[in-house]
């Protein structure tokens, strides 16, 4: 309400109960996988695969939001030396990146630089030696 009307757009217009809740999860979602990330790498997989499938039912065509997701996967992955997954979220976070970038953007060469090569993440291994 800061420019004082009521938004009646298609997406504003179909709020709804559900969805307010959903948003609320996924902010709660946002907020929570920093420190999940230090503790299960299980954990962080299903938060964001959760967070995935709120957006695809709240219909949110966020690629910066969703790659952002997919690449905390990847980062807890590599940390924990999960070649697959690391691949898996690497993939995921480039298609959603060429979306919102474009293939030749900076971030989406890193990410197909960690599809391809999964251990060239920064954050490899480190939470094996802990």
């Amino acid at each position: 309400m800061g420019y004082k009307f009521e938004c009646m757009c298609a997406a504003c217009s179909v709020r709804s109960v559900l969805g307010d809740t959903r948003r609320h999860v996924l902010k709660l979602i946002r907020d929570q996988l920093p420190s999940v990330a230090h503790k299960n790498c299980e954990a962080v997989i299903v938060l964001v695969e959760l967070a995935a499938s709120i957006m695809e039912a709240e219909k949110l065509r966020l690629p910066t939001l969703l790659s952002g997701f997919y690449y905390d996967a990847l980062q807890t992955c590599a940390a924990y030396g999960r070649e697959g997954d690391v691949r898996k979220y690497a993939q995921k976070a480039w298609t959603a990146i060429k979306i919102a970038e474009g293939e030749n953007s900076q971030e989406s060469k890193r990410m197909k630089k960690f599809a391809n090569n999964p251990r060239s993440h920064y954050a490899w291994g480190a939470m094996l030696i802990m």
